[in-house]
């Protein structure tokens, strides 16, 4: 009987308990509101979590510091969803309803397109003991292979799939299949948008530079798009929209340019914009791009503040083109003194080298880990101090998974993921510390976890919870370390303990917790602070990027600055020619020699990495015999965009046939395009000044080469006319020995001014005299094409139809058309005629290479390696063995014959030996035969 009634009491506490929580939930609450750290067992010693939101803007300010005691209030009404408590012991009761077999549900992703610096997350419902199968699909269908990671294994599970190497921008299907063969599939975008304010941190009024590039789901790069960016200004210490304002390549404001068009080193970005902020606040940026293949959009920001500690501008490409070299430069201004390191974060597979005009860093170090102040959001956060002295343990963690199924229930209807904090278990009345400088914007004595104090710094907010005593108003400005009140238990809470969560400017409202973030990675906390894993925890230390994030780089300045003083920090990089991908860069941030963060940038630079306009080459066949003689093989070279004056090479190895231009000879190899496509001639690579001159004196102030602006090669030739006004003709000329073009029919070269040409002012030509126009030349030339115009620092391609005599051709000549050059600057790069022949280079390996007049998408050009068969064809090699025909495509050093390697790899051919006679064979009629077939003396 004694242990019947200890049962029946200890059943009627818990009903008693259950009814008083449901009294506690639907007597005190709204309908869509449900009480905080409420329990539903009254014997439990640790707090239980509480909702994500932030205090109710509908809340007045208190004019003075509360005073302890505070009495337990119910909360009130929140702007943003809040959740039912839920009690991490559930009752055996509870726990039993568990046992109900539901099947497994895939929530929807909470976006389709997605930043390069996010996770995926996906969440499943009815999933324990559940074996689930997550693969990861791109666009042609091809599994993706990838790194998943469990955040929860409970009810809901919660997995995101980690960005890699492997994923690329564009679009993918994620398929997610359940133990019972039932399939879910999702689709979604990643790493198509980039966009890069000059500054993570303006002043007030200060205009900003925006460049933004848009790459489609193969990670082409799209210069059509419809492309609108909003623009929605939140004042400092405001949850409230002051301004937005819509910019788009529409109404104007998002200029297209030119650039966007050329497959090479170009600095201006494919879509740029000038907005002008105004107080400060932050300013969140939505980006949108409607392209062929659909629309995407990506959310970021910038801030505004009233002063920085450094004014910091950065300068390069948005979206780049491998394998070339890119600058970055960052313009610092220091607005108080500083002495110590300056640190900024590249990825491991990049080349770094110095830049030339900016201070040099001091030191480069290899280094693993971890992003510096960055969440799986790619959020900067600086390193924040611990909101107390000593340590504290940690009863409940961020994101720390709920068990009571009633309560879950509410929680999940809410779509929240887990606790949106961290509890301490500090005890009644110990100071609860700022950890970070800023304005307190919320005090509330009944706030969504109790007396709640709200601090505004400029990184975002951070909240300190169940308070017994609050000694600041709002509107106070507070710094880092500084007491704000005393712990306490007041609110919905079963003890004394502090709740403090973080919900940075640049938020995802989507992740799962309303845009809050575990503080853990961010505080500096003692020895003894743990998390419910028990992991210690401090700030990580250094930054990765998206490809290589066990990987990363670090360069190091030191430096002594004044207040006042200015210096630009830079370097070179060149990424690795690999595309597309995308890659994040920085933050530059600041350490004293203490070895304290005094100052980090707010976001991190961002390159879209262009395809290389490569393509796939194959051969057939894919077999044959070693040292047979008379085969044939065809190369079948299908570009993935068009690539006029592009080319590929193709490396024959050693111990096969040397490639060879004339018809019955062993390797005789020819090329031909289908369609329009045209192989080419060069006439001149313009990679030197050699055999170019001034048809005139006055024509150009220096004619030279041009490393830095260049289409293809590794130069282009400028003419510099220094003269304003009319000035005649100005010419300059390219001359070779005679050459009979009767048998050509297009001629084409790359040309650019950086003042803009109308059409007419600029002449292409070709003569039987040097030079063109001038002194020597003939009245007139063979023929000129003028029906041309040119755009200010801009390449623009120029093929025109051959129709004139050309026989005895020495010269290929530029004019101004009559009113000299002006003050201009005339670049000319790449000259070609047309249709052309492959050339061969190489003793063993050789290379056949193939240039194009003319090259567009759907076309493909035919390399024929043995193309009259029979004796005249390849002698295959001797050696049993896989071959591989390296191939490489668009022209990174004509001078030097360098190609960039193809992304889709090289065709290989497989030659085995013969098959040797058969014993019958060798043996028949007293006469024997060798491996070889030939016939040998019978010996014995």
């Amino acid at each position: 009987m004694a242990a019947l009634s200890i049962w029946l009491k200890t059943k009627m506490k818990k009903i008693l308990t259950f009814l008083l929580a449901l009294a506690l939930i639907f007597g005190n609450v709204s309908p869509l509101l449900y009480a905080q750290e409420a329990t539903v067992s009254s014997d439990l010693t640790s707090p239980t979590p509480e909702p994500s939101p932030e205090p109710s803007p509908a809340f007045e300010a208190s004019p003075s510091p509360i005073v302890s005691p505070l009495p337990v209030l119910s909360p009130e009404v929140s702007s943003e969803p809040t959740i039912l408590p839920i009690d991490s012991h559930p009752t055996p009761e509870f726990e039993s309803s568990a046992s109900i077999k539901l099947p497994i549900r895939v929530r929807s992703l909470t976006k389709r397109v997605y930043k390069a610096d996010e996770k995926i997350t996906i969440v499943l419902e009815n999933t324990l003991n559940s074996n689930v199968q997550i693969a990861l699909f791109n666009s042609d269908g091809v599994e993706v292979p990838t790194d998943i990671e469990m955040v929860s294994d409970y009810d809901p599970s919660v997995y995101r799939i980690l960005p890699s190497n492997q994923l690329k921008p564009g679009r993918y299907r994620v398929k997610i299949t359940d133990p019972e063969g039932t399939v879910t599939t999702q689709d979604f975008s990643w790493g198509v948008l980039a966009i890069n304010p000059d500054k993570s941190i303006y002043l007030p009024n200060e205009q900003s530079l925006l460049a933004m590039a848009v790459l489609d789901e193969t990670g082409n790069m799209v210069c059509d798009a419809q492309v609108v960016l909003k623009i929605t200004k939140i004042p400092l210490g405001s949850e409230t929209v002051a301004s937005e304002e819509e910019l788009s390549t529409q109404n104007g404001g998002i200029t297209v340019n030119p650039e966007c068009f050329i497959k090479d080193f170009v600095l201006k970005p494919d879509y740029e914009a000038k907005y002008q902020v105004a107080e400060a606040g932050t300013y969140q940026l939505n980006l949108t791009a409607q392209t062929v293949n659909g629309s995407y959009s990506i959310d970021d920001s910038f801030e505004v503040r009233d002063s920085v500690v450094f004014d910091i501008k950065r300068s390069s490409a948005t979206r780049i083109f491998p394998p070339i070299t890119y600058p970055m430069t960052m313009e610092v201004t220091a607005n108080e003194d500083f002495s110590g390191t300056v640190r900024e974060v590249v990825p491991g597979n990049f080349a770094v080298s110095p830049l030339s005009g900016a201070k040099n860093y001091d030191a480069l170090e290899s280094v693993l880990g971890a992003s510096i102040g960055f969440d799986d959001f790619g959020i900067n956060l600086p390193a924040l101090t611990a909101p107390f002295d000593l340590s504290y343990p940690i009863n409940l963690g961020f994101g720390q998974q709920l068990r009571d199924p009633l309560v879950k229930q509410k929680y999940a209807d809410f779509g929240l993921l887990g606790h949106d904090g961290v509890d301490f278990d500090l005890p009644e009345a110990t100071p609860v510390l700022a950890t970070d400088d800023g304005e307190v914007v919320r005090v509330r004595a009944n706030g969504d976890y109790g007396a709640t104090v709200v601090i505004q710094h400029t990184w975002g907010r951070s909240y300190y919870g169940h308070l017994s005593l609050i000694t600041k108003k709002e509107g106070d400005k507070i710094s880092r370390g500084h007491p704000l009140g005393l712990s306490g238990h007041t609110g919905l809470s079963t003890g004394p303990h502090l709740h403090f969560g973080i919900k940075p400017n640049e938020n995802d409202m989507n992740n799962g917790y309303y845009g809050k973030i575990n503080p853990l990675p961010y505080l500096a906390l003692k020895p003894g602070n743990q998390d419910v894993l028990g992991v210690q925890t401090a700030p990580p230390l250094v930054a990765t990027s998206l490809s290589e994030s066990q990987n990363n780089q670090v360069l190091i300045w030191n430096l002594d600055l004044k207040k006042g003083d200015k210096v630009t920090l830079g370097y070179n990089y060149q990424v690795p020619n690999l595309s597309p991908q995308f890659y994040l860069l920085g933050p530059l941030q600041f350490t004293k020699t203490d070895g304290s963060l005094t100052w980090s940038e707010g976001r991190r630079w961002q390159l879209a990495i262009d395809v290389d306009g490569s393509g796939a080459n194959t051969v057939d066949p894919t077999t044959g015999t070693v040292s047979t003689t008379g085969n044939t093989y065809t190369f079948t070279f299908d570009p993935s965009e068009a690539m006029d004056t592009g080319g590929i090479t193709i490396t024959v190895p050693a111990g096969w046939s040397a490639p060879q231009g004339t018809a019955g000879t062993a390797g005789y190899t020819v090329a031909a395009g289908t369609g329009n496509a045209t192989v080419a001639r060069v006439v001149s690579t313009a990679d030197s000044t050699t055999g170019w001159a001034e048809d005139d004196g006055d024509a150009c102030g220096s004619l030279g080469t041009d490393t830095s602006i260049k289409q293809e090669g590794s130069a282009s030739i400028s003419c510099v006319n220094t003269t304003t006004g009319p000035d005649g003709d100005d010419s300059f000329s390219f001359a070779f020995t005679s050459e009979d073009w009767s048998s050509y029919s297009e001629i084409a070269a790359w040309f650019r001014s950086d003042d803009g040409r109308a059409s007419g002012e600029v002449q292409f030509a070709y003569d039987d005299d040097a030079p063109c126009w001038g002194t020597g030349g003939n009245a007139g030339v063979v023929e000129a094409f003028a029906d041309f115009a040119l755009t200010a620092d801009t390449w623009t391609y120029v093929k025109r139809t051959l129709a004139a005599t050309r026989t005895a051709i020495v010269a290929v000549c530029i004019g101004s058309g009559g009113d000299g050059f002006d003050n201009d600057t005339i670049w000319i790069d790449d000259v070609l005629i047309g249709p052309g022949a492959a050339t061969f280079t190489g003793s063993g390996p050789w290379t056949i290479t193939t240039r194009f007049l003319d090259l567009a998408a759907t076309e493909t050009v035919t390399v024929t390696y043995g193309s009259s068969g029979g004796a005249s064809g390849v002698t295959n090699s001797a050696t049993e063995a896989v071959h591989t025909f390296t191939t490489a495509s668009r022209v990174s050093d004509i001078s030097t014959g360098s190609y960039q390697t193809l992304t889709g790899g090289s065709p290989t051919v497989t030659l085995s030996a013969p098959a040797g006679p058969t014993t019958d064979q060798q043996m028949r009629h007293g006469n024997w035969f060798n491996a070889s077939g030939v016939e040998q003396s019978f010996t014995f």
